[in-house]
């Protein structure tokens, strides 16, 4: 090895660790950002005036999806490229072969075809990501002749595979973040129709059941005329009874379906609920709500159905005798907080619980765009849920 090539390895060398560290330091859902810069770097360091990350896929008729970076003036791909042209590159690609234009024409002619305008040469070097084989590196001068030499194909074989598996990390993160908003999605669409139905089992509750037990108040009114004082006090316990029915179906009903945050707004129904629940319990309510709108109709629903969960937690186990909600803005952001000072529940039973409650609190929190956060409060006592959402853009503006 001569001294020239002995610099040009130590500049190689130190470019690539520069490269190596950006890559691997950079956020993967940032990665897709910085790819174009750097694979530029790599462009620069080889010294050509065209590079590309060309992913070997039998999928090539409905998708030929790759990374390139040119030098100034360089020519474009052509676009709308035939199956035919595509699928002879990806041909080679697939051999897994090195295709040097120098030594094969056939390279040169097929570039020829790629972009409009016919370059000086053209190279394919095939890349691994992972240990396995991935595509290949393409290279192509359209203003000096660069000669392709063992050197360069070395140097570009380690380039080539430490793009190809930042763009398969990159890959796995869109393809899992795919998958993830699909379950988003389909989790909006099933907590929907579950609403809905809700909804009609509610109607019905009110509207049928609801109207058939006051006509049968009204019937034992009227039979109460005709019975003599004994018979008088037997009914009479009877209709306190069925008031009692008519009150929990009416409550059930609102429950289902809590048609009060149409009527009178997401914090009064929040409020309302709240003071009925620790009235019952006897609890100590402080509410601080903010007065502003901070939700969109969209986020509304879910916002008071997680509160309504978290309610009904703290009556049934806290064994609390004081509650506070809060609601405030934090920037962009909304919280709710609601802290009892009952026994309290481990985080790490919360992490590891089953319970349906739970995971539709995380659910709904996540078809708004906010996170849940249980905290365990001081010496062991004491519970706290938030709930964090983003406002709507129309409404902070």
């Amino acid at each position: 090895m001569n001294k020239q090539e002995d610099c040009d390895f130590t500049q190689f060398n130190e470019t690539l660790l520069s490269i190596s560290t950006q890559l691997l330091d950079t956020p993967t859902s940032s990665l897709a950002q910085v790819m174009n810069s750097v694979l530029d770097e790599c462009r620069e360091l080889l010294g050509v005036d065209r590079i590309s990350c060309l992913p070997n896929t039998k999928y090539i008729a409905q998708e030929w999806s790759f990374y390139a970076v040119s030098g100034e003036n360089i020519p474009n791909l052509r676009p709308n490229l035939s199956y035919e042209i595509k699928a002879k590159y990806q041909a080679m690609i697939h051999s897994g072969e090195v295709f040097n234009s120098d030594e094969d024409p056939q390279l040169l002619e097929l570039a020829c075809q790629l972009q409009q305008q016919k370059p000086l040469n053209h190279i394919l070097i095939p890349i691994q990501a992972m240990g396995k084989p991935w595509g290949a590196l393409a290279a192509a001068n359209f203003v000096t002749h660069k000669v392709f030499d063992e050197h360069f194909i070395r140097c570009s074989t380690i380039l080539g595979n430490i793009m190809a598996s930042s763009i398969e990390r990159l890959r796995h993160y869109q393809e899992l973040s795919h998958q993830q908003e699909k379950v988003i999605a389909l989790n909006k669409r099933l907590i929907e129709d579950r609403e809905e139905q809700l909804k009609i089992i509610a109607r019905d509750l009110h509207d049928d059941f609801g109207q058939r037990l006051a006509s049968l108040n009204l019937e034992l009114g009227f039979i109460n005329n005709q019975l003599d004082e004994s018979a008088q006090l037997a009914l009479f316990e009877a209709a306190a009874k069925l008031s009692n029915i008519t009150r929990d179906l009416q409550h059930l009903s609102r429950h289902l379906h809590p048609a009060i945050i149409d009527k009178v707004g997401l914090y009064a129904a929040i409020e309302s609920e709240s003071k009925k629940m620790t009235l019952h319990k006897n609890i100590l309510l402080s509410l601080n709500l903010s007065k502003e709108v901070l939700y969109s109709e969209e986020q509304k629903l879910h916002i008071y159905r997680i509160s309504q969960e978290a309610l009904s937690n703290v009556m049934r186990h806290s064994n609390a005798s004081a509650l506070s909600i809060s609601l405030n803005r934090e920037g962009k952001l909304a919280k709710l907080t609601i802290e009892d000072n009952g026994r309290g529940i481990p985080k790490n039973a919360i992490s590891n619980s089953s319970s349906l409650g739970i995971e539709s609190m995380h659910e709904r929190a996540a078809l708004i765009g906010g996170s849940m956060d249980f905290t365990l409060g001081k010496n062991q006592s004491g519970f706290s849920v938030k709930l964090v959402w983003p406002i709507p853009d129309d409404i902070i503006d």
